[in-house]
């Protein structure tokens, strides 16, 4: 991995897990990136528990966020991809076209910019614009935190389409945790109220797609 002039660094494979495992948590399908030298977890990507057949091949497609990028950088890393089973009924997963992609060059980002993370989000005011911000590389997340109150209307507003832009912009409104997703909405609208599921306060893998929830930009259980 570079140790700068890395713009998007993105993890892709495709797997499928089948078996007859009924209880939740009696088998665990995880994936994460390694330091070669140590073994060291430098990125956990989450979490599949056996129960969740996938009946057929899902596709992952994983782009890592700044702080994530600043964790690999100028180090040799791995995959790893680890099935736990506890023996009492099968599992199986199988793994297939892994790739990490990494691009170099060109300007990205915006003056706003590391807020990749919940830990790294811009604060904003009330009736306090801002302006001049990028979703640059393709993939990029970026996180705003406020302040409010119990039982407060919040208007979210993103200016992209009528300024000319062909963002197709995606909203999430967090909890203070950083991970629950309240509420989440794709174009001019309500918010939909949504779920969130974890398993041992890890995620899910963020970007398995069950064949019942494609969409794009969808990922189950990190939501960044």
């Amino acid at each position: 991995m570079p140790a700068t002039g890395v713009n998007q660094a993105q993890i892709n494979f495709w797997f499928e897990l089948a078996g007859g495992e009924t209880r939740f948590g009696a088998d665990t399908f995880c994936a994460g990136l390694h330091r070669q030298s140590d073994d060291q977890l430098l990125i956990d990507l989450g979490c599949l528990d056996g129960t969740e057949n996938t009946n057929g091949w899902s596709e992952v497609d994983y782009t890592l966020s700044g702080a994530e990028l600043l964790a690999v950088a100028g180090q040799t890393v791995y995959i790893n991809f680890f099935l736990q089973t506890d023996g009492s009924l099968p599992t199986s997963v199988w793994v297939d076209d892994v790739a990490f992609l990494i691009r170099t060059g060109g300007a990205a980002g915006d003056s706003h910019e590391d807020n990749d993370a919940p830990s790294t989000a811009t604060a904003l005011g009330f009736d306090t614009p801002i302006i001049d911000l990028t979703i640059d590389p393709a993939g990029d997340y970026d996180y705003f935190a406020f302040s409010g109150s119990s039982g407060q209307a919040i208007a979210i507003d993103i200016d992209a389409a009528v300024n000319g832009s062909s963002l197709d912009a995606y909203v999430w409104l967090m909890d203070t945790d950083g991970a629950t997703v309240l509420a989440e909405n794709d174009d001019a609208g309500q918010f939909r109220q949504v779920g969130h599921a974890e398993l041992s306060g890890r995620p899910l893998l963020p970007g398995y797609r069950r064949p019942w929830q494609q969409r794009g930009r969808h990922r189950l259980g990190r939501h960044q």
